[in-house]
């Protein structure tokens, strides 16, 4: 009988940490991904919440931002994708 006690509650203890460790890697992984943030086709190479708002950018960043109005030429030119 205290055996079987014994297994289950280390069993639940190491199911536990493991679920810890995976959500970590979960959270490190989206650091990392690149995400499409606007209809442009930009990305953000950082961890920045940019799909809520728009992106901006700046050499080789995007960064979130207002973008200024673009002009009617501007959408017959090929899309532009900030960072690689």
């Amino acid at each position: 009988m205290k055996r079987s006690i014994f297994c289950i509650t280390i069993f639940l203890i190491l199911t536990v940490l493991t679920c810890g460790d995976e959500t970590k890697e979960i959270v490190q992984e989206h650091h990392i991904q690149k995400r499409s943030c606007n209809s442009l086709g930009e990305e953000c190479t950082k961890d920045i919440d940019c799909c809520s708002v728009q992106c901006v950018c700046a050499s080789y960043d995007c960064k979130c931002g207002r973008r200024p109005r673009p002009s009617q030429l501007r959408k017959y030119f090929a899309k532009r994708t900030c960072g690689t």
